[in-house]
């Protein structure tokens, strides 16, 4: 069965009996609705001009996501300051073995052993 503009092969289908009319009219409507819900301010955000909505900063409601988040955020900077002072203490030690055997090798050079 071939299904046309204003019939439709399935008798639950929407729109079934509708005349051209009708469905021309419905249509606008339809598109009407679903754009004034989507320029209806979300909960919690200020309204804006134009299309874009500024909400407030996120806030976070649950005890356990909050003591999570900073628990996190705490590791973060005990890891940022170890990890600074293993590297500067690295950087000492190389810098220091690198200045001992530049020397043993420029007395090596000179001929002057002083074991």
């Amino acid at each position: 069965m071939r299904a046309t503009l204003n019939k439709s092969a399935r008798a639950d289908a929407p729109g079934f009996g509708m005349g051209c009319e009708a469905q021309s009219a419905a249509i606008p409507s339809g598109i009407a609705s679903i754009g004034n819900e989507a320029d209806c301010p979300k909960p919690g955000c200020g309204s804006r001009a134009g299309l874009v909505q500024r909400c407030p900063r996120l806030r976070i409601e649950s005890l356990r996501a909050r003591l999570t988040l900073w628990l996190l955020l705490g590791l973060l900077l005990v890891w940022a300051v170890a990890s600074a002072l293993a590297y500067g203490q690295t950087k000492r030690s190389v810098s220091e073995l690198f200045d001992t055997q530049q020397s043993l090798l420029a007395r090596q050079l000179l001929g002057n052993d002083l074991h």
